[in-house]
């Protein structure tokens, strides 16, 4: 891909502004751009839990990728930590703060075409215009899209602003989609991992070229840079960011439709596991409990299989639907034997208060201690060892309340008062 780059001198300085565009067809890995398409607001709001962004429009968003020189304490000052004062028009940033040398950016067309723009300072001391060129297209968005942005790419950039003198509050304010949080909800398991590369490779098809800049070598670069002058070390940056700019896109496309119809586009049951708890989460329950029920299919000591069993179970549970999830329970229980007491425990209660069944409350009691005490299961030691203990004594009492009231019935229908 050819992005044009050409330097822009303004009042404030001058940087290098790189602009491409890019139609709706463009292939970034397995996908086309176009896939961005599928991220609207219902997607947005089940990936983010934030109401603020449930009119969510993708040629409303930014989405945006900083290059930065990686000084130490790089994003642990949080614009939020910093003090502004209203009277003078400044802001007092924290120590550390990295500078951006490279903000990248890219917007989706009406007709899914996709803009991609960089913004390159040369020297810092042209860092002004730089900025006052990112801000004046946050005014042309509502809402933002990035990959761990919110903990690091929008706090550095907010900090730069106010050491510029120049107002982070739209940046700070406006509604931020930040996909690291539902990849790593969705891939952290399955993968081992959840940064954009692992992402890239594993799951959005990418291969990146095997000359590409790398991101723990981009402070270097710019290092190199500013000390010989030699514009083509950067070359390899620009390339870099661009690359983050459309994986973001994709990725952007690609996890609307995991939450939309996991079954189709997540492989691994880990994965779509992982689907179904972030669909708890956001209140889609038939939707999750379709899943659960997919997944508890499988073998039940099988350890993806055992924990859906556990979540639907939970699941059935809060919506009143005992006799399933105890049936479940007791799949749980019949594989983990006494390593797990967290099923007795739940069957149990089930049995007793919810199903009207102590005596089967109470021989399911009996089972998991009679295990316990003869060394089968690891929960001996556990504070729930000493409930079991309280339960069996509580359920024999109730057992022989019961029955003495029973007798004298029984009695008199027999004639032998």
């Amino acid at each position: 891909m050819v992005v044009d780059h050409r330097v822009v001198q303004t009042g404030l300085g001058g940087y290098v502004r790189g602009c491409a565009a890019l139609p709706p067809h463009h292939r970034h890995g397995s996908r086309a751009l176009s896939s961005v398409a599928a991220l609207d607001g219902d997607a947005a709001l089940l990936l983010s839990g934030d109401a603020a962004l449930a009119d969510f429009r993708v040629e409303r968003a930014l989405f945006f990728d900083i290059e930065t020189t990686g000084l130490p304490g790089a994003g642990r000052a949080s614009a939020e930590q910093s003090t502004w004062n209203h009277n003078v028009g400044s802001r007092r940033a924290c120590a550390g703060t990295p500078l951006a040398f490279l903000i990248g950016t890219a917007q989706v067309e009406a007709d899914a075409a996709v803009r991609v723009d960089q913004f390159l300072l040369r020297q810092q001391p042209d860092e002004p215009s730089q900025l006052e060129a990112f801000v004046a297209q946050l005014q042309q968005v509502d809402f933002l899209v990035s990959f761990n942005g919110k903990s690091f790419d929008r706090n550095v950039l907010a900090d730069r602003l106010a050491r510029n003198r120049l107002d982070p509050e739209r940046l700070l304010s406006l509604p931020h989609l930040d996909l690291l949080h539902p990849s790593r909800r969705l891939y952290r398991e399955a993968l081992g991992q959840s940064t954009l590369d692992a992402i890239e490779r594993c799951v959005l098809g990418v291969e990146r070229p095997g000359d590409e800049v790398r991101g723990a070598e981009v402070p270097k670069r710019w290092d190199r840079y500013l000390r010989t002058g030699d514009p083509r070390l950067l070359h390899g940056v620009l390339d870099h960011n661009v690359f983050d700019l459309l994986s973001l896109l994709t990725l952007g496309g690609h996890l609307a439709r995991c939450v939309r119809a996991p079954g189709l586009h997540l492989a691994e049951p880990e994965m779509l596991a992982a689907a179904a708890r972030l669909l708890l989460r956001r209140g889609r329950l038939e939707q999750a409990e379709g899943l659960l029920w997919q997944l508890v299919q499988g073998r039940s000591d099988d350890q993806v299989v055992y924990r859906a069993l556990g979540q639907l179970a939970e699941h059935l549970r809060k919506g009143g639907r005992y006799g399933e999830a105890t049936a479940l329970w007791r799949r749980m229980l019949s594989v983990s034997g006494a390593n797990d007491l967290q099923p007795w425990r739940a069957a149990s209660i089930a049995l007793e208060r919810r199903l009207g069944l102590p005596s089967e409350a109470l021989a399911l009691v009996e089972d998991v201690l009679a295990r316990l005490e003869s060394g089968q299961g690891r929960g001996r030691d556990s504070l729930l060892y000493d409930e079991f203990i309280g339960r069996r004594e509580r359920l024999r009492r109730k057992g022989a309340t019961q029955a003495s009231e029973v007798r004298p019935q029984v009695v008199e229908a027999v004639g032998l008062d």
